[in-house]
């Protein structure tokens, strides 16, 4: 079902089956209150008193396909912008107890009032968005399980606000493919100027949603196509020429002499290289992860990162093949 390592000594949510996460079958329908019984099983696995589940996928974007939507399918909110935040209960979740698993499996009527029993005692789940989805997110969201956090209203703190003031000397974990380390140093900076223990946000390998998220869409790996010079009005070539020309001056990273740049924003690679994809819907961006480099002479060479095939003739000369 996943193959984030170590995720699976958790007791299924549903059917209770020791060692077993949550059932293999996609069809599988998880209740809100059973998703946070899992994903609070894989944070105490990982050693960790919180997890941060933001919108953006590992490229940044806004709008991400259907494998991405982690904050959605874990929260039951679709809108395209949000934060969620799962912390542990003051108790340790009693679905994880090896007696009462083995005493909850030969009692399945009893399973629902142990579930509820379980959701009072892990309480601790809260989504932030904008007023954009205000009632949107009243309207997905279970209550029971979740605190919708009004983003910019009187009395609603910041994320980061929020985390600094409640677990002050606890542990949050995040995925670092998703939470980029500016942020995580913008909140650092924020923390040490307020009284009390700092939180310490925590780098967990392989976003736990995935562990717990069964039918999760296939990352998407549509074709690549050439987006003509007539439309983009401007060569990929002329563009790296003028990207290596950055580099070398320092006119936009703020220092001269810069060998190489990383580019991971989806829509940047697509504009850099004239070409164009439908990894995301109703962007016409493909997954992929590009490198220029600069030499002194004015040189170069541009690297493409894409999970597929090689690219064919046409597509390579758009991306200068260099």
């Amino acid at each position: 079902m996943s193959d984030v390592p170590g995720a699976f000594a958790l007791n299924c949510p549903c059917c209770f089956r020791p060692g077993t996460p949550l059932c293999e079958s996609p069809s599988l329908s998880l209740t809100p209150a059973q998703k946070l019984t899992a994903i609070r099983g894989l944070l105490r696995q990982k050693g960790v008193d919180a997890y941060l589940v933001p919108s953006e996928d590992a490229h940044g974007s806004e709008y991400v396909s259907e494998c991405d939507m982690r904050r959605s399918y874990l929260t039951g909110f679709t809108g395209s912008a949000g934060t969620a935040l799962v912390k542990l209960g003051i108790f340790t979740d009693l679905l994880t107890l090896s007696p009462f698993q083995c005493w909850v499996s030969l009692l399945p009527s009893w399973r629902h009032v142990w579930l509820r029993a379980s959701k009072v005692t892990a309480t601790g789940a809260w989504l932030w968005t904008d007023s954009r989805y205000f009632l949107q997110a009243a309207a997905q969201l279970n209550s029971d399980s979740w605190t919708l956090m009004r983003s910019f209203e009187p009395g609603v703190p910041a994320v980061q606000d929020f985390i600094g003031s409640s677990l002050g000397g606890k542990k949050v974990g995040v995925d670092p493919a998703v939470f980029d380390q500016a942020k995580a140093e913008d909140w650092r900076a924020t923390w040490k100027t307020k009284a009390g223990p700092m939180p310490e946000l925590v780098g967990v390998d392989g976003h736990l949603v995935d562990a717990m998220w069964p039918g999760r869409p296939p990352i998407p790996c549509n074709p690549i196509e050439v987006h003509p010079l007539e439309l983009s009005g401007e060569s990929a070539a002329a563009k790296l020429a003028r990207v290596r020309e950055a580099l070398r001056s320092g006119k936009s990273t703020g220092s001269a002499g810069c060998g190489a740049l990383v580019v991971s924003a989806l829509d940047q690679i697509a504009w850099l290289l004239n070409l164009r994809g439908a990894d995301i819907e109703c962007n016409p961006v493909f997954f992929a992860y590009a490198v220029v480099t600069s030499l002194p002479d004015g040189g170069g060479k541009c690297f493409l990162f894409v999970g597929r095939g090689a690219l064919d003739a046409s597509q390579a000369a758009a991306g200068e093949a260099a």
